[in-house]
């Protein structure tokens, strides 16, 4: 069902995503939070190869916004910011849970260059 869901919501083919998930501590007693990840299979593969080409066995590919929240501080809340190329990813961390995730195309990724007049 969620990769039928995903063919509207992801730039590439639904069959050539990957899922994963990460469960969170609860926010409410008895509630389970998980905060799903989608990648591109062929992206992950790739990865996975280097790693495996000098003789070790990957175990898990994070992406580097999602590595770094473990260097935020746990206490209260904080906003990590991160540009790279033209994609801006923001996430919001409040006691080691991860409350959102976003990722937004720049608006410099957007701009076309302008043509010059020959005239």
């Amino acid at each position: 069902m969620l990769r039928w869901k995903l063919k509207k919501s992801v730039p590439f083919e639904a069959d050539e995503t990957l899922i994963s998930y990460m469960r969170q501590a609860p926010r409410e007693a008895g509630v389970d939070v998980c905060q799903p990840a989608l990648a591109r299979l062929r992206i992950i593969r790739e990865y996975e190869s280097l790693v495996e080409g000098v003789g070790l066995h990957p175990g898990v590919v994070l992406s580097a916004s999602l590595a770094a929240i473990s260097l935020l501080e746990d206490e209260k809340p904080t906003l990590l910011a991160r540009v790279s190329g033209s994609t801006l990813t923001t996430a919001i961390v409040r006691r080691g849970v991860l409350c959102g995730l976003s990722l937004h195309g720049t608006p410099c990724a957007r701009r076309r260059p302008h043509a010059a007049n020959a005239s």
